[in-house]
């Protein structure tokens, strides 16, 4: 435990309560993404373009009312190669977070930024460019995503704010910048979406303390 003003505070390295309730949401959303995988398929091949294209997720489907393709998208890749290793990424990040800050806060962690972060992401940033006529997010606006990277980074995000003070800012800093990296790289929509939700999960992590 961190002493702050006097007051303990939990840090990544610190000693947890009892364990297995802060379980408990890792293996719910193992069991979710295997129920996605036989769903979608992506257990044995590559979602099909028309399930790709009603329960996946861009800003179009935001404009059209269809908000639960949000939470839909987040239990299939879009490529089978990607399933198993969304599936274990999640389990464990999820799972540190449980044993970190608690059940409650494990939860926040992945789907406050899956959900909220890429729906900010998708309003905030991608709607008034594609409404200003920029090519590129004309492309993000239209490019169809599923999976839980977001939510993944969000968790990931989370954790890094709870290391130890001597560590924190610097790996948190760090993964910002290689994440903003990414995005000159790539110019993927999903790789602004991974900022945003990991830039949310610091923020919730800074709430938990």
């Amino acid at each position: 435990m961190e002493m702050v003003g006097g007051q303990a505070r939990r840090s990544l390295m610190s000693t947890p309560g009892p364990i297995m309730p802060r379980l408990v949401p890792a293996a719910g959303l193992a069991a979710l993404f295997l129920a996605g995988g036989v769903w979608s398929g992506t257990i044995r091949h590559d979602p099909s373009p028309a399930f790709l294209a009603r329960w996946g997720y861009d800003l179009d489907m935001l404009r059209s009312g269809r908000w639960y393709t949000l939470l839909t998208m987040t239990f299939f890749p879009t490529a089978h190669s990607d399933w198993l290793p969304m599936l274990l990424q999640t389990v464990l990040l999820v799972a540190l977070a449980g044993w970190c800050a608690g059940p409650w806060w494990a939860v926040a962690a992945f789907w406050a930024p899956n959900i909220v972060g890429t729906a900010l992401v998708s309003l905030c940033v991608v709607w008034p460019l594609d409404i200003a006529g920029l090519a590129f997010a004309h492309g993000w606006a239209t490019e169809p995503d599923s999976g839980a990277s977001v939510g993944i980074y969000g968790a990931l995000g989370f954790l890094l704010a709870h290391l130890p003070r001597r560590l924190r800012w610097i790996a948190v800093g760090g993964m910002t910048a290689w994440l903003i990296l990414d995005i000159a790289r790539e110019r993927h929509v999903w790789n602004i979406e991974h900022l945003g939700g990991y830039l949310l999960g610091v923020m919730l992590a800074v709430g938990s303390r």
